[in-house]
């Protein structure tokens, strides 16, 4: 039964992919995009509205979509900014990653 099931899964991701056929422009570059079934998208959302950061929360990833100017890799999150970039909870503050 196990296998009958992981046989759908697979035909029905196959077919969602296929589904999307890609468009070129007439120059050969692509103007649509097939769904690749790897990507996630993290939410997004300023540094100031970003969930409590405790133990509960900690290796959650989330999108900032206002970080400063040149973060630093692991450093706490600021707001203030224009950059997009990932953070994660360590459990007690969200770093910059």
């Amino acid at each position: 039964m196990r296998n009958i099931l992981a046989a759908l899964f697979a035909l029905t991701v196959c077919a969602e992919a296929t589904a999307a056929t890609a468009q070129t422009s007439k120059y050969g570059i692509p103007t649509t995009h097939a769904p690749y079934s790897g990507a996630i998208q993290l939410p997004s959302s300023t540094v100031a509205t970003l969930p409590l950061c405790d133990n509960f929360n900690a290796g959650t990833l989330r999108t900032v979509t206002d970080a400063a100017a040149s973060p630093a890799w692991n450093a706490t999150a600021t707001g203030g900014g224009s950059l997009k970039i990932v953070v994660m909870c360590n459990g007690s503050n969200w770093t910059y990653h």
